[in-house]
């Protein structure tokens, strides 16, 4: 969220600075400085203001909702009311925001430290004329004893959270693996011609061809969309015949289906997850059943 409010408020400043650029020089020559300067400061913030809320309400409404408007105008008021010309000023806010995502990665494992804390000691341990070597070592002793500790909950954070992501992919798996088992059961209900094989895969034959059935392990060539139940497009040979090995890294549906088809034919298979793709797969989820239209050009 932080990154799209950044980019955000980059298209809003650009627009906002390039919006009726002409106007303005002509209604300054009217006006004293102190006044230019004030009617400008006003119509800049509520143009950069008022797009940058636009912008906002284009959110999906989750997201919208989720942004906190009052926290991020105290940044933004924090960040204006810096003297930007003070050297080190810039440098300064760049370190103080990678400590303060720091600290933000240790409040994600439950450890929350005190950030006026922090900001103090920080300032005592910069400004200090000379460095206490003592001190020093016993402040390293210190963090390093306690960040074992921090490391430890980390890492107990890690596994809990990827526990949780294997549960719930366990759980959309099985969905699927249901919503599948339901779509070929009322296909089959309704569509007798429908052909179901000892190892699960479904197939409809579309275009019956007249020609030789190729065997496994040979080259061939075929044209193919495979989608999802729901209709989106995984891939495909985008109407051109491109070539195919019965076997090798073709998924085990159409390594059993090819066969089963004459040269000139098209079928459709229902490929349920177990005969489908081995590895993820951009846009199959787990345990999702996949729609191959293949055509079997040559053998």
């Amino acid at each position: 969220m932080k990154y799209l409010a950044s980019v955000l408020l980059s298209g809003v400043l650009l627009t906002g600075c390039s919006s009726h650029g002409g106007s303005d020089q002509a209604s300054g020559d009217t006006l004293s400085a102190v006044t230019f300067s004030d009617s400008l400061s006003e119509a800049y913030g509520r143009v950069v203001g008022a797009q940058l809320n636009m912008s906002f309400a284009s959110l999906p409404a989750d997201k919208e909702q989720a942004f906190d408007r009052k926290a991020f105008l105290a940044g933004v008021r924090n960040a204006l009311m810096l003297d930007a010309t003070e050297p080190g000023v810039i440098d300064g806010l760049w370190r103080g925001v990678e400590l303060a995502e720091q600290l933000d990665y240790y409040d994600a494992v439950g450890i929350r430290l005190d950030r006026k804390k922090v900001a103090s000691s920080f300032g005592d341990g910069l400004n200090a004329p000379s460095v206490d070597t003592v001190a020093y070592n016993s402040a390293q002793d210190t963090y390093d004893r306690m960040m074992t500790s921090v490391q430890h909950l980390i890492l107990e954070k890690m596994r809990e959270d990827r526990r949780q992501q294997m549960m719930l992919a366990q759980k959309r798996r099985n969905a699927n693996i249901e919503l599948a088992h339901s779509y070929v059961e009322k296909l089959q209900a309704e569509d007798p011609s429908v052909v179901k094989t000892e190892t699960g895969l479904f197939y409809k034959i579309l275009k019956n061809g007249t020609g030789a059935r190729p065997r496994k392990g040979a080259s061939v060539e075929v044209s193919y969309t495979i989608s999802t139940l729901e209709g989106h497009l995984v891939d495909s040979s985008r109407g051109e015949a491109v070539p195919v090995e019965i076997g090798g890294s073709t998924i085990q549906g159409l390594q059993e289906g090819l066969p089963l088809m004459p040269e000139g034919s098209k079928y459709r298979f229902f490929v349920p997850s177990h005969l489908g793709f081995v590895r993820t797969t951009p846009g199959v989820e787990p345990g999702e059943m996949l729609v191959i239209d293949v055509e079997l050009v040559k053998v």
